[in-house]
């Protein structure tokens, strides 16, 4: 018994990895998904309820480095205000409903695709690991069965001459 087990320890290390399921995936794709839209869907309704106004006419000229310090403290709101908005989550839904109900359903559209998506390549997947074993299954062991009789060829016809 003992070396049953260490056989198919050996045989399970011999095998390569295959890597990530498409089902690990598509779970990754739509946990993704719903984190950036509960981020936007958030950082929306921030946006319409703030309590101060920008003036954008006292900015000065951005430099060189301006456009990754934005970027950084860009994330950085983007991922706090995220944070920040989970208590209130009923309230965001609920105001993303009654004035832009496109933002949830772009969301559960995107989501939607990404599983669909998934079902396609679970589909695919048993063709792409061996595009030919319908065929074999379909036509059967040949070396065992009677010999295959060779197909009659049709003799075309002739065009008349014009």
């Amino acid at each position: 018994m003992a070396k049953k087990r260490s056989q198919s320890q050996n045989n399970n290390e011999a095998e390569p990895s295959r890597g990530l399921s498409i089902t690990n995936v598509v779970i990754g794709m739509v946990v993704v998904i719903a984190l950036f839209g509960w981020g936007s869907l958030a950082c929306s309704y921030d946006a319409a309820h703030a309590e101060f106004v920008v003036d954008e006419t006292m900015q000065r000229a951005p430099r060189r480095g301006a456009a990754i310090r934005l970027l950084i403290l860009s994330v950085a709101k983007f991922v706090g205000t995220s944070i920040t908005r989970i208590p209130d989550c009923f309230s965001v839904i609920g105001w993303h409903l009654q004035n832009r109900i496109w933002l949830p359903i772009l969301i559960l559209s995107l989501m939607g695709v990404a599983v669909l998506s998934g079902f396609g390549l679970k589909a695919m997947e048993g063709v792409a690991d061996d595009p030919y074993k319908k065929l074999r299954d379909q036509r059967g062991n040949q070396m065992t069965g009677p010999p295959a009789k060779p197909k009659k060829k049709r003799k075309r016809k002739r065009l008349p001459p014009p």
